[in-house]
């Protein structure tokens, strides 16, 4: 008798704490959203706005599987960006919202005032009191001037190079002329470097945080990251340094250094030193 009463307990408990327990099994693997911008911005996430995100931070918002709309306006209002974000599976995403290349899109397809001169659409009046020679002393008086306060600011476009490593000048580092190309944990970023052999080199490494800022450059543009001697990299990259429990990484799109957890995926970046 005691023995049915006790089960008939146990069955009750489990019963009991079935609701419970499921949903915490199950936001544990619910797919979640980490979004970055490179400038100040408001955005919104399938039309529902989700506040203001700024250039050195990141949010990170749950999702469902599936597609997803992500839109952000600049701080100034002036640009725009949006993105379809497709999940398949219960894991995190990165979203990267490139304002600054849409404002640079922006700026350089301004035309400057040559639109705005009135057509020669009745030469019998025209000719006498404004000749063709007043509107080119205008635009050139005023054309040239925003022009070279537009041209520092682009970044110039570098091609990818097809070499396997590159070596930077100035620290001698020889760096893999690609990352992994895909998200992988801290540890699987490890050994990955660990056990690469490229260039007739074996000991690779992941770099320091410092390492991988010695070769962001702003004014490079390697498919939209910032990054000296043509090195293709897919995403943000993991670094050695450890916090506590979590590890550094680094973006070269915005120079974003933070720490993460070691079970969020990242890329990895190898790096050795040169006998010089």
């Amino acid at each position: 008798m005691k023995t049915r009463i006790g089960s008939l307990f146990l069955l009750a408990a489990v019963i009991l704490l079935q609701p419970i327990v499921a949903p915490r099994l199950w936001a544990q693997s619910a797919p979640t959203l980490l979004a970055t911008t490179d400038l100040d911005c408001t955005w919104k996430l399938d039309g529902k706005p989700q506040g203001t995100l700024k250039a050195d931070d990141a949010t990170v918002v749950p999702l469902s599987l599936g597609k997803h709309l992500v839109q952000a306006t600049s701080a100034d209002g002036f640009d725009q960006w949006k993105a379809v974000v497709t999940v398949t599976q219960a894991a995190q995403e990165m979203v990267e919202i490139k304002l600054k290349e849409a404002r640079q899109q922006r700026i350089a397809g301004t035309p400057p005032t040559q639109p705005e001169a009135q057509p020669t659409t009745q030469p019998a009046a025209q000719p006498a009191t404004e000749t063709p020679a007043q509107p080119a002393i205008k635009s050139a008086a005023t054309e040239p001037a925003p022009q070279p306060a537009i041209e520092p600011s682009v970044p110039r476009t570098t091609p990818p190079t097809e070499d396997p490593t590159w070596t930077d000048p100035v620290t001698h580092l020889m760096w893999a002329a690609r990352d992994n190309g895909k998200n992988v944990t801290w540890p699987e970023a490890n050994t990955y470097c660990g056990s690469l052999t490229l260039g007739g080199f074996s000991n690779w490494r992941l770099p320091t945080v410092d390492e991988l800022a010695s070769i962001y450059d702003e004014t490079q543009d390697v498919n939209g990251w910032h990054i000296k001697g043509g090195i293709r990299i897919t995403g943000w990259e993991w670094s050695s340094e450890a916090r506590g429990a979590d590890h550094r990484l680094f973006t070269f799109h915005n120079v974003k250094k933070d720490p993460i957890r070691v079970a969020f995926a990242r890329r990895a970046l190898c790096v050795r030193p040169t006998a010089q």
